[in-house]
């Protein structure tokens, strides 16, 4: 197939208002006909608010492996098997990024063979709800699509689509917003837990640099002291010389006096 167009508009989590929004960028969109199924990155998909998997992903167009990295991390095994039951596989909503076997494409896109095999088992199943349509909707998607003035059978099908898309992911949807209350509150006691820890961490790092500022003003008190000393007593060794020397130079000029006298006395 040719290369995905990129999708720069208004994006919608309404299956029909995405559909009627990519209309009036598209003239030739057709939600029926892969070929004109353009690309939505996940810069599109968050331009309004931040996406974390909720609500369920339109069908109609190919998307960033991102965007449905975070739909399938938002639900578990069992969520997705339901979903999937009620709702279709994720092959066959998102044909682009899933294959047959419902497990994520490596490259976003669709062979020619692909395609072909997509469109007659859609074209099939077009026919069969077609022919048996209240086979599709559940009891109450009857009673609110009997209320409905609209008498052709592909505007019904497709307004029972999007209430029965509706009604099988609101549960969901409630259940995942009270996990992710729970896993908020759990990250801010988690982060409160940090941040005590933190403080005290930062408590114990300050007493151990006052420590550490103790010990280095004592040892420079002690090298200095060091350091006197060891002035002082080369001090004192070259007093003691000094004082040795001076006694050495008193006795030598006191002894030729002394021999003077006695060689007097004897000459009288």
């Amino acid at each position: 197939m040719a290369m995905i167009r990129a999708y720069n508009g208004a994006f919608s989590f309404v299956t029909s208002q995405l559909q009627a929004n990519l209309e009036r960028v598209f003239p030739d969109y057709d939600r029926k006909d892969l070929k004109t199924w353009p690309f939505v990155s996940l810069t599109i998909v968050e331009r309004c608010t931040e996406y974390y998997g909720i609500p369920d992903l339109p069908t109609g167009v190919a998307y960033e492996r991102a965007v449905t990295q975070r739909y399938e991390d938002m639900y578990t095994a069992t969520d997705r098997a339901e979903i999937a039951l009620t709702n279709g596989s994720f092959y066959e909503r998102y044909p682009f990024n899933y294959d047959e076997n419902d497990n994520p494409k490596e490259t976003i896109g669709m062979t020619m063979v692909e395609y072909h095999k997509y469109m007659e088992k859609a074209g099939a199943a077009n026919k069969a709800e077609l022919k048996h349509p209240e086979h599709r909707p559940s009891r109450n998607i009857s009673k609110a699509t009997n209320r409905t003035s609209c008498t052709n059978s592909e505007c019904l099908l497709s307004t029972q689509e999007h209430l029965r898309e509706y009604e099988a992911t609101e549960g969901l949807r409630r259940s995942a917003m009270k996990d992710k209350g729970y896993e908020l509150r759990r990250e801010i006691q988690r982060a409160d837990t940090a941040e005590k820890e933190r403080m005290i961490c930062m408590e114990q790092n300050t007493k151990l640099l006052h420590r550490i500022r103790d010990l280095e003003m004592k040892l420079r008190q002690a090298n200095v002291l060091e350091e006197y000393c060891n002035t002082v007593e080369v001090e004192n060794k070259d007093l003691r010389k000094a004082a040795r020397k001076r006694g050495r130079d008193s006795l030598a000029e006191s002894e030729p006096g002394m021999d003077i006298g006695k060689k007097n006395k004897r000459r009288k």
